[in-house]
């Protein structure tokens, strides 16, 4: 076996390297084919689907960009920036950015491998309806609001996109 190293054109710290078998070797000494293995910092990013995206310089992933994963260079600092879609908000980070934070935003310093996950919830809006008191009703055909003539629930937490359809009835008289 040969030992081939190859630094030319690699990022800061890194290395490719390889071990050729000699059946790989022609008689003249050169070589029919081999794989190289890459040795630097390898940051991978977990694509969170159509919820939100996570971007950096050279990162480009979620809601529809597959850019997850870049080779840095020893020591490098990659800031990860968090961007919902519409109707979602920010959730948490995971793995090497901290299991739970919500912030926005993560640094990194690459001296080894990495691995990062971000989720986005589904965003929720409050639907509050004014009490006609005792001249009616409003009510939402999902159960969930029932307001006015005696009823005292006149608000309710909804999920983006949800559709809510309200009805009104007249007090009797």
């Amino acid at each position: 076996n040969y030992i081939f190293t190859y630094n030319s054109g690699a990022p800061a710290g890194a290395t490719f390297s390889s071990v050729v078998p000699a059946s790989q070797l022609v008689t003249d000494g050169s070589i029919k084919s081999f794989v190289l293995n890459f040795t630097a910092p390898f940051l991978t990013v977990t694509n969170p689907g159509a919820s939100g995206k996570v971007e950096s310089l050279y990162i480009h992933c979620g809601n529809g960009e597959n850019i997850c994963s870049h080779v840095y260079n020893s020591g490098a600092s990659v800031t990860l920036t968090t961007m919902p879609a519409a109707g979602y908000t920010n959730g948490n980070w995971g793995g090497d950015c901290g299991v739970g934070s919500n912030a926005v935003s993560c640094s990194l310093t690459m001296s080894a491998n990495k691995s990062v996950s971000a989720t986005f919830n589904l965003a929720t809006y409050a639907l509050t309806v004014t009490d006609p008191g005792a001249s009616g009703r409003v009510n939402s055909t999902d159960g969930f609001i029932s307001c006015g003539n005696g009823a005292a629930t006149c608000s309710h937490t909804y999920n983006s996109g949800a559709a809510v359809t309200l009805t009104t009835a007249p007090a009797a008289g």
